[in-house]
């Protein structure tokens, strides 16, 4: 990630879907998948996408898929953010994060300096709306991690997710998954429920989470 927080130039929408909302009079919801062609500070990413990578793009593909539920207008990936959702009056930034340890305070710094960042930006009002934050990871914190996020100097309005812990955003953020397995299982299985589907739920997950990519799913 370059650090910068103006939008990226790249051509932004790669894919529109349409997402039904619930409630008897089903009124539809546009919802646009944002997927600027390479990754932030990234060289070429329409070859090869790591297992982190490719982990973000399951998280963005479960936002999709509960975003009419939660109010989201908009889905967009790899913006100053790796998932950022859209609402009427504000806007969740979410910084995703894949280890096979606890994390630790120098795994979140640079995100936790851009929260800062686009913070003052809502509140000065260059950007529009109240702004909250999520740290979104596979993993819980390792000790020292987990006593700052339990101390008072922690930012209110960040809210670290990882599985078995909840948070107030958790109608728009689904609880993460330990592993790749597990994720592509859960989206694949929240597909089979969508209304109207026309492809194999497994074939609609890795069209979204695959996009621009070589890879084959998750076995």
């Amino acid at each position: 990630m370059n650090g910068s927080l103006a939008p990226s130039s790249a051509l932004p929408v790669l894919l529109i879907l349409e997402a039904v909302a619930n409630g008897s009079d089903a009124q539809s919801r546009s919802l646009y998948w944002r997927f600027p062609p390479t990754r932030r500070g990234h060289g070429c990413a329409n070859t090869y996408v790591h297992r982190g990578f490719l982990y973000q793009h399951l998280y963005a593909v479960a936002c999709l898929f509960r975003a009419a539920q939660a109010g989201v207008t908009h889905v967009v990936v790899e913006n100053d953010e790796d998932v950022e959702l859209v609402f009427s009056a504000n806007r969740i930034y979410a910084q995703i994060k894949t280890r096979s340890s606890g994390l630790v305070l120098s795994d979140i710094d640079g995100a936790l300096s851009r929260f800062k960042a686009i913070r003052m930006e809502h509140v000065e009002r260059p950007r529009s709306g109240d702004a909250e934050f999520g740290i979104i990871s596979n993993s819980a914190p390792g000790p020292e991690l987990a006593k700052m996020i339990e101390g008072n100097d922690w930012p209110s309005d960040v809210a670290f997710i990882w599985p078995g812990k909840s948070a107030a955003l958790d109608q728009a953020l689904p609880a993460p998954w330990p592993n790749l397995s597990n994720a592509y299982v859960a989206c694949s299985d929240t597909a089979s429920t969508l209304p109207f589907l026309i492809l194999a739920p497994e074939t609609l997950v890795w069209k979204l989470a695959g996009s621009g990519t070589q890879e084959s799913p998750p076995r």
